[in-house]
């Protein structure tokens, strides 16, 4: 028996300071032939190193607040079984930001013609 295989794919929803996350496992959830305990995701800007996000994620969910909007987050994820964590995902690049509520209303600026 062995640890899992990372995850393979990540869902998002960006918001103007949150990522929310869903983590699309493949079918076999005994990879490594061992069930998944729980994940951990790690984070880094675009300039950084990486950091423990969040760890004991129970969920094939989680929502990262508190981020800036305008930057650009770097994650990667690892699932645990009994055998320990998985290698680290590839990196998966997500911009914050959001788009803009329309002008509510429109004016004109007369030329004084």
């Amino acid at each position: 028996s062995t640890t899992p295989d990372p995850p393979l794919n990540l869902a998002e929803d960006v918001l103007q300071d949150q990522i929310n996350f869903r983590l699309n496992m493949s079918n076999d959830e005994y990879i490594g032939s061992d069930a998944i305990i729980d994940y951990r995701i790690s984070i880094a800007q675009s300039d950084g190193s990486y950091s423990v996000l969040a760890s004991n994620i129970l969920s094939a969910s989680y929502q990262a607040t508190g981020l800036s909007a305008g930057v650009t987050y770097l994650f990667k994820i690892e699932s645990r079984n009994s055998y320990g964590y998985s290698a680290l995902s590839d990196s998966i690049s997500i911009y914050c930001a959001f788009k803009p509520d329309p002008p509510l209303t429109i004016t004109t600026l007369n030329s004084g013609n």
